[in-house]
This record gives structure tokens, C-alpha cells and sequence, in this order.
């Protein structure tokens, strides 16, 4: 059974924190701090802004954005993945019609774990990102 943890300033994964019992699952709460920290840790990226929220950009491309709401993430994905993310975890995952012709999905902050918020912000960071970060990130 998962084991939840409140709101923690400190990414899951560079926390250290390991689960106990050993079949235990830790699922941090993310903000907005979490994914501020997660974002400027990748090579290039900088905070802005996008239609009045704060942005994240690599070479001025988007990767991801906060959405008016607050507790709503604009991340940019493959659409083949997009559609996965969504089935997947819908309660996660979704897209309002504004986005559905774009190459964005919407990531509910206080329902996404912190590896997955991690692992979808570097995927997002690499589509916007030239080939020369990108390669700097792999090495």
C-alpha cells in the first residue's frame, strides 16, 4: 500500500528518501517549488513567463508552463505519448479542447508522483531542446 507524504520542497528523487517497508511506495506531493527545482536542474532551461504564469524555456522554446489554475502543468509531450500518459493515469493526465490540436498534456500537480514529474519534464526538455543539450544531458 502506498504510503503518502505531504507537500515536501525537495524533489523525490534527490531527497534520498527510501520506503519502508521494503513493498512500499512513497508518493510525494508536488508544487510548483518541486517543479521550479526539477526544470532549472536541465541544461539550458530558464524561468519566464507564458501568458502571465511562470514558464520554462530552453533556447526560448517552451517545455512546460503553470497554468492560470495554479495546480495545472502545460508540458510539452509527443502526441503518440500523450495519448499513453492519458490512458494511463487520466486522473493525472488530460487535455481541455484548447489543447488537443498541440503537442501538450496537462499534468494535475497534486495527483503526478515526483519520478513522473521528473521523467516528463526531461522528455519534454528534450523536444524543445537543440541536439547539442541534449547530448550534454546523455553524457
Amino acid at each position: 500500500p502506498p504510503i503518502v507524504v505531504g507537500q515536501s520542497r525537495c524533489p523525490p528523487l534527490l531527497c534520498g528518501s527510501t520506503p519502508s517497508p521494503k513493498s512500499a511506495t512513497i508518493i510525494l506531493m508536488v508544487d510548483f517549488e518541486v517543479v521550479r527545482e526539477l526544470s532549472l536542474a536541465l541544461p539550458g532551461a530558464e524561468e519566464t513567463t507564458s501568458y502571465g504564469t511562470p514558464a520554462f524555456k530552453v533556447h526560448r522554446k517552451l517545455f512546460a508552463r503553470l497554468r492560470e489554475e495554479g495546480d495545472v502543468l502545460v508540458v510539452k509531450v509527443d502526441r503518440d505519448e500523450r495519448a499513453a500518459l492519458i490512458d494511463s493515469a487520466p486522473d493525472v493526465y488530460f487535455v481541455t479542447p484548447h489543447y488537443e490540436n498541440y503537442g501538450f498534456v496537462l499534468v494535475r500537480l497534486n495527483a503526478v508522483e515526483g519520478d513522473k514529474l521528473r521523467e516528463i519534464l526531461t522528455e519534454s526538455w528534450r523536444l524543445a531542446a537543440p541536439q547539442r543539450l541534449t547530448a550534454e544531458l546523455d553524457d
